[in-house]
């Protein structure tokens, strides 16, 4: 049946109503990333010709475009938060319009209704609406692309549509290099619909899109030599098989509920379709719409493992929404009532998962930058604090100006760092109190020793900020406890000591442990997990006190995680990092973080976590004067936009 036009209006209202505030929701106070914070870094620049050489050339992986239009953006309207994310998120909304504009054209407006509802509600898309990066937008402009070939093609193949089309391809290849993939497979697609005389003018289309491109190409090829992320010293890993089927799981918000709804859904409407006459069926759409989606995903994961590893969730956002055509396209028809039915479970349904079981505004909105600072220059009041992070200049100053205070502070960020600076430094804070952030465990442990007070822990995704102080009056926080402690007149906890290592000292009367060189292995210590803590999410901190007697030698403090027989982590401080000298006593410092030991997967099901000292090369004696191992309360939201 054909709906009425005021039905279809009706129910795009409530999906546009329902994608506005899922994007908008407490929009002044959505944080920036860190992304968002480097490239707004890099726009600061007195010249455009410096911004692109020193913005975008020498100093990113994208394309020029968003990084231009963030240029004169900042300089319209300023810096705050609300005015550089403003465009993204109204780029967002419009693209839950675009796609039904593009089902209705390709399918019908029940296929438009249905897609647009998933665009409209799942995380995927609200999240990369509510960040400044080229994401919503490249959405937004391949979008854009993809409706004005579609009406050249699919509709009157009017020229001021093929002109769009060109011009809105020319802008998604400046927007990313993904979206620039995408414009070059929908424009070799449209050699499938071209009619020979249309030939030469879409022919025209495509060298009209390559010479709109030619200002950029130096760009390219250079950022095509430095290998772009994932490179040589890049962070990126390569894919693995289990990707697509992560990705499908986190689009669909971890939930069994959404996922069983969609599979419903699809389900009926198969059911609605009852026997279908394949001369009818529009299958070259069909096969279009889910090649748009095959070969992105395939050539970014074959490149990646092949090449240099470039896939990430995001970059699927281009062409996730024809995935969705495809899979809403299959339904006859569906009355009245039905349809509003199904739009309102899908919008229910996902919207109630996405905040209460993706807790997804309580953790994107608790941003690294934005919670160091906040507790640094609002919530410790009159403090005399001084900030430990890891942040570039640009930051700093930003946070400063927004919250209009300044502190000392101390970044690791654009320095060689060294572990007897940082130790020097730490000595001349005068301020009883600082706030970390972005620390290695080893440097917070450091840190620690001068401030072994913890008055708060606070954490959220990717981050864990501690406030600590000099002052014993200070009352220490519940978040950690001690496993073992051992000194000459202390032993908490279990040590495995071997007889040979314990020395009677007659001079100072009492027993010493000492390692000497022809003694392989110190003493060690084990715990199993479920013992000590009821989830993954720990961190244990081992501290040793040693006095070297003749050269530093080779030792290493080791620690490793096994689950039955197997290893399957291993990390090790080796003595000589922290600097000593001969007959003067240091600490040496390791650190295990238990979530990321069991690479996030929490199972905690016969895993033991082990301690040892090694003297691997059996160089250099040692006194042993202590150890201690604490177990610290870990991160559960660390990772959590992305996994369960």
């Amino acid at each position: 049946m054909v709906y009425k036009e005021n039905r279809i209006t009706i129910f795009l209202l409530l999906i546009l109503s329902t994608a506005a505030i899922l994007r908008f929701w407490a929009f002044p106070d959505i944080p920036f990333m860190h992304d968002e914070l480097s490239a707004m870094s890099r726009l600061q620049f007195q010249s455009f010709s410096d911004m692109i050489r020193y913005g975008v050339v020498l100093n990113d992986t994208h394309p020029a475009g968003i990084q231009v239009f963030l240029y004169y953006w900042v300089q319209l309207g300023g810096e705050s938060e609300w005015w550089v994310k403003l465009p993204f998120l109204l780029s967002g909304v419009a693209s839950v319009y675009l796609i039904f504009l593009i089902g209705r054209i390709w399918f019908d407006e029940i296929t438009g209704l249905l897609t647009a509802s998933y665009v409209a509600t799942l995380q995927f898309f609200i999240m990369y609406s509510q960040i400044a990066r080229p994401y919503s937008s490249g959405l937004f402009l391949t979008l854009l692309m993809v409706y004005f070939w579609s009406k050249y093609f699919f509709g009157q193949p009017k020229n001021r549509y093929l002109i769009l089309y060109v011009l809105f391809s020319a802008m998604s290849a400046y927007n990313h290099h993904f979206s620039l993939l995408f414009a070059g497979l929908v424009g070799i697609s449209g050699l499938l619909f071209v009619k020979k005389n249309q030939l030469l003018k879409y022919f025209l289309a495509g060298l009209g899109i390559f010479v709109l491109y030619i200002p950029h190409l130096s760009v390219f090829f250079h950022q095509l030599e430095q290998g772009g992320i994932g490179g040589v010293g890049g962070w990126l890993s390569a894919p693995t098989p289990e990707f697509i089927s992560n990705f499908f799981s986190w689009v669909m918000h971890f939930s069994w509920v959404a996922a069983g709804l969609l599979l419903v859904v699809v389900f009926f409407i198969l059911l609605k379709s009852g026997k279908m006459n394949p001369v009818a069926l529009p299958w070259h759409k069909r096969t279009l719409s889910l090649f748009w989606f095959v070969v992105p995903f395939a050539s970014g994961y074959f490149y990646s493992t092949l090449v240099n590893p470039i896939l990430q969730f995001s970059l699927l956002i281009f062409t996730t929404p024809y995935l969705i055509l495809f899979v809403f396209s299959w339904h006859k028809t569906l009355k009245t009532k039905q349809l509003a039915v199904v739009l309102l479970l899908v919008i229910s349904v996902n919207s109630l998962t996405l905040i209460f079981g993706r807790h997804y505004y309580r953790d994107f909105y608790s941003q690294p930058y934005e919670d160091l600072f906040k507790t640094a220059l609002v919530d410790q009041g009159n403090r005399d604090v001084f900030i430990i992070d890891d942040c570039i200049p640009y930051i700093h100053g930003y946070y400063f100006r927004k919250f209009g205070k300044e502190l000392p502070y101390y970044t690791k960020r654009n320095r060689e760092f060294y572990w007897d600076d940082f130790n020097k430094m730490l000595s001349r804070i005068k301020q009883p109190f600082v706030v970390v952030e972005a620390l290695t465990g080893e440097e917070l442990q450091l840190v620690r020793s001068y401030f072994p007070y913890e008055l708060e822990y606070r954490h959220g995704f990717t981050h864990e900020i501690y406030v600590l102080s000099k002052d014993p009056a200070d009352r220490d926080s519940a978040n950690s406890k001690t496993l073992v402690l051992f000194n000459q007149d202390t032993l908490i906890g279990t040590l495995r000591i071997k007889p040979e290592l314990v020395v009677f000292d007659s001079v100072l009367q009492r027993k010493q442990l000492i390692m000497t060189a022809d003694q392989e292995w110190g003493f060690s210590t084990s715990f199993v997990l479920d013992s000590i803590s009821k989830s993954g999410y720990v961190i244990m901190e081992a501290s040793l006190g040693v006095t070297p007697l003749d050269s530093l030698g080779s030792a290493l403090l080791t620690g490793y995680v096994t689950r039955g027989e197997k290893v399957i982590y291993w990390s090790a401080s080796p003595f000589r990092r922290f600097e000593f000298d001969k007959h003067r006593p240091t600490t040496v410092f390791l650190t295990i973080d238990i979530q990321s030991a069991l690479h996030n997967h929490l199972n905690t099901d016969d895993v033991k976590i082990h301690f040892k000292i090694w003297n691997n090369k059996k160089q250099g004696s040692y006194i042993i004067d202590w150890m201690k191992i604490n177990l610290h309360k870990g991160n559960p939201e660390r990772y959590s936009l992305y996994y369960r």
